[in-house]
């Protein structure tokens, strides 16, 4: 319940600010764009540590962002994403396990640079609704794999931090990092023999990943150089 109501309370207070922003004299407007996620994670079972592998995806990654800016130099954004985290790790036994969650977030960061000209640092916070959990297991050339929503399998909230750099013409660079532990070691679930095993016990997996989006900025219908001015 606690959780739910954090969630509950960054969602309005994002409402609030787009709605107290949009009324105000300093621009405000829309980006979005999509993203090429690098993901590795620190795993470690029974506190050592597993063999992780390089996990590339490029979908299904979305962004939508209401940006306000202060000045030619400082503002933030905030909005919502949608994106598809996770991570590969082999096990002792030659098993490779692949684990993926998607994650509608609301992010808040402010930014700081050349915003007129798109080119600026950023960083900031985001708290995630892990809304869908896959799980793919690799044993001697057989594969199995199963996934469910809203799962216990892993926290149902997520917090991370990030920081980045945005270049002109849209391209844009960042670092993220998720505190939390992406697995739930408490999770209880019933094996073949119905015996009742924590299929995560002892593991602790912490998530952080390099991206590329390309992102765009919708001010007064692209007509920027003429209508996107500070007094």
């Amino acid at each position: 319940m606690k959780k739910t109501l954090i969630i509950c309370s960054i969602v309005l207070v994002a409402m609030s600010v787009c709605q107290n922003t949009m009324a105000q004299e300093k621009p405000t407007y829309w980006s979005s764009g999509g993203e090429f996620i690098f993901s590795f994670a620190n795993v470690k079972k029974n506190n050592v540590e597993l063999n992780n592998v390089v996990r590339f995806t490029l979908f299904l990654h979305i962004q939508q962002y209401i940006n306000k800016d202060f000045s030619e130099k400082a503002g933030f954004y905030s909005g919502f994403s949608l994106k598809n985290i996770g991570f590969i790790y082999d096990e002792a036994n030659g098993i490779r396990k692949k684990m993926r969650t998607y994650n509608f977030g609301i992010p808040l960061a402010f930014k700081y640079g050349d915003l007129k000209h798109d080119f600026f640092f950023y960083g900031g916070g985001q708290y995630d609704l892990v809304v869908n959990y896959k799980e793919k297991t690799f044993e001697n050339n057989n594969k199995s794999k199963f996934n469910s929503w809203f799962s216990d399998r892993t926290p149902r909230f997520v917090p991370s931090l990030f920081a980045g750099v945005q270049f002109p013409y849209g391209s844009n660079l960042r670092f993220t990092y998720y505190p939390q532990n992406f697995l739930n070691p408490d999770f209880i679930e019933t094996d073949g023999n119905g015996v009742n095993v924590k299929p995560y016990e002892g593991m602790d997996a912490r998530v952080f990943s390099i991206s590329l989006s390309f992102m765009i900025y919708h001010r007064d219908g692209m007509k920027f150089k003429e209508m996107y001015k500070y007094d």
